[in-house]
C-alpha cells in the first residue's frame, strides 16, 4: 500500500489464498485500499471481469448509480418503493445511486432480481488508488544497532523532506519520493547474483509510473551499462547520501 501511495499507482497482490481464506476466481479482496486477486483473477480483472470485492470479512458488489437512477424512474419506483423491496432505508437507496457505498451482496442478488445485472459495474481494481496520504515514519531498529544499507538510504530521504519505505520480496529495496522525484533504489547485497535482474524489472516498472532507478553497486564493471539503461549508479551509499544531502542544500 505504502508502494502504492509513493508512486501514485494502484497497489495489487496476485495470490492464492488471503489471510488463510482462498481467492475465488472471480472474487477481488480488499485490504486497506490494495487489492488482492487469484492468477485467474487478474485475467478477469484484465477484462473488467471482476464484481465481488470481499473487505472486512462481508462481500459485495459495486453500483452503478446513473443505471440503478434510469431504471427505477422506468419502472416507477420511488427511494421508499424501491428500499422497501430491498429491506433497507431510503438513505441507503440514495447512497447507492450517489455511488458513496457498495451494496453488501444479499442485497445485489435482490436488486439483480429487480432490474438485472446492468444496474453493476466491474470493481476498478487496476484503476483506484489507495487515499493519499503523508508517509513520515523512520525505519525502525534496535538500539545501538548499525543502520544496513537500505535503512540509511530511507533515514536519508525522509530527513531530507521525502517519504521512503523498506521493502520486501520486489525487486527494488527502497521506494521513495522527495520533492517531485519518485525513485526505486536497488542496494546490491553481499554476493548477489541477482542485481541487474533487480534493475531491469525495477526499470520495467520505473516506465509505468514515470520514476527514477537507482542502483547501488561496487561493481564498477556495472555502471556504464547501467547508466546506458537510464539507471543512476552509485558505488556505495555514502556516495548516494552525499548526492541528497547536496540537492537538499540547494533546495
Amino acid at each position: 500500500r505504502e508502494c502504492s501511495l509513493l508512486l501514485d499507482a494502484a497497489g495489487l497482490v496476485v495470490a492464492d489464498r488471503d489471510n488463510g481464506i482462498e481467492i475465488d476466481d472471480v472474487v477481488a479482496h480488499e485490504r486497506s485500499g490494495v487489492y488482492i486477486v487469484s492468477a485467474a483473477g487478474l485475467r478477469a480483472a484484465l477484462s473488467n471481469s471482476i464484481y465481488v470485492v470481499r473487505k472486512q470479512g462481508n462481500y459485495y458488489m459495486r453500483v452503478d448509480g446513473e443505471k440503478l437512477r434510469e431504471e427505477r424512474s422506468r419502472k416507477g419506483y420511488s427511494l421508499g418503493d424501491l428500499a422497501s423491496m430491498l429491506s433497507v432505508s431510503r438513505r441507503s437507496i440514495y447512497m447507492y445511486e450517489q455511488e458513496e457505498v457498495d451494496i453488501s451482496l444479499n442485497t445485489a442478488l435482490r436488486l439483480m432480481d429487480i432490474f438485472g445485472e446492468e444496474v453493476f459495474k466491474p470493481i476498478p481494481i487496476l484503476r483506484e488508488k489507495p487515499e493519499q496520504r503523508r508517509i513520515q515514519r523512520l525505519p525502525g531498529r534496535r538500539v545501538g544497532s548499525e543502520p544496513s544499507e537500505t535503512e540509511k538510504a530511507v533515514e536519508t530521504i525522509v530527513r531530507a523532506g521525502g517519504e521512503a519505505v523498506e521493502t520486501k520480496r520486489i525487486p527494488p529495496d527502497v521506494v521513495a519520493r522527495l520533492r517531485d522525484d519518485k525513485m526505486l533504489i536497488v542496494i546490491e547485497r553481499k554476493r548477489e547474483r541477482r542485481l541487474e535482474k533487480r534493475v531491469y524489472e525495477a526499470a520495467k516498472v520505473a516506465m509505468k509510473v514515470v520514476a527514477k532507478v537507482i542502483a547501488v553497486t561496487r561493481r564498477r564493471e556495472y555502471r556504464s551499462e547501467l547508466e546506458d539503461y537510464g539507471v543512476d549508479v552509485y558505488t556505495s551509499i555514502d556516495e548516494f547520501i552525499s548526492e541528497v544531502s547536496i540537492e537538499e542544500d540547494r533546495g
